[in-house]
C-alpha cells in the first residue's frame, strides 16, 4: 500500500491507450487530501475468488499516514463534532478516444 500527499488538485484519470479507454475521478480536496493506492494479488482464499482475483485500488482517503496514532502525531486527522454530518460528492468518468486528461471539472468533464 503506498499514498499519494501533496495533490494540489482532487483528481486522476488512468488511460489505456493501447484500448482507447479511460476512467477518471474527482472529489473534494478540502476533505480527502490524500490518495490511497492498495492492491490484492491473488487474495481471497476462500468463496467466490477462491485466490484468483488482482485488485488494484486508487481511493481518496481523508487522513494520511496510516494508523490513528501516526495520524495524530502528523496533525492530518479528521475531525467532527459528535452528532455533525459531512456531505461529499465523487464524480466518475468513463471515456474512451482519449490520451491524455489534464483535469476534471466538477460537473465530470475532462480538461
Amino acid at each position: 500500500m503506498a499514498y499519494m500527499c501533496g495533490m494540489e488538485e482532487g483528481w486522476y484519470a488512468l488511460v489505456n491507450t493501447r484500448q482507447g479507454v479511460g476512467f477518471g475521478l474527482r472529489w473534494d480536496h478540502t476533505i480527502f487530501a490524500s490518495l490511497w493506492f492498495w492492491q490484492i494479488y491473488r487474495g481471497g482464499a476462500g468463496y467466490p475468488w477462491y485466490g484468483m482475483n488482482y485488485v488494484i485500488a486508487l481511493e481518496p482517503v481523508s487522513s494520511y499516514p496510516p494508523t490513528l496514532t501516526e495520524v495524530v502525531k502528523a496533525g492530518t486527522k479528521l475531525v467532527m463534532a459528535p452528532g455533525a454530518e459531512r456531505c461529499t460528492r465523487l464524480v466518475a468518468v468513463a471515456f474512451r478516444d482519449r490520451d491524455e486528461v489534464h483535469g476534471i471539472s466538477p460537473e465530470g468533464i475532462l480538461i
